[in-house]
């Protein structure tokens, strides 16, 4: 089951989440085999998408790093939106989120 955690963002500043990524039985996941993904949009049923970039930092301890440029969170609306983190492995065919919540963009002045 995926972790709930709301986040915020001010408008036009860069946004990094470390997160250790953990099996049901609280060890860490062997990220190894995997890439992740991690997304929000306005609400649930949005057709417009927005990517954090994603990078697996140490596969070894379930190490991931989550970013949102500045570039991107000046080109958001500021206000409220729904966001996922999902981690994907081809060989094994597994999909799973590991996170979700809120995210707040701020307005910038």
């Amino acid at each position: 089951m995926a972790t709930k955690l709301n986040i915020s963002v001010d408008q036009g500043s860069d946004y990094t989440l470390t997160l250790a990524v953990k099996d049901d039985d609280g060890s860490s996941t062997d990220l190894t085999t995997y890439s992740a993904n991690a997304k929000f949009k306005k609400s649930y049923g949005s057709a417009q998408t927005h990517l954090f970039t994603t990078q697996v930092t140490d596969a070894s301890t379930g190490q991931l790093k989550i970013t949102l440029p500045a570039e991107t969170s000046s080109n958001v609306e500021y206000g409220r939106y729904v966001y996922d983190i999902t981690i994907d492995s081809i060989s094994l065919d597994v999909t799973k989120r590991i996170q979700e919540g809120i995210l707040i963009i701020r307005p910038k002045v």
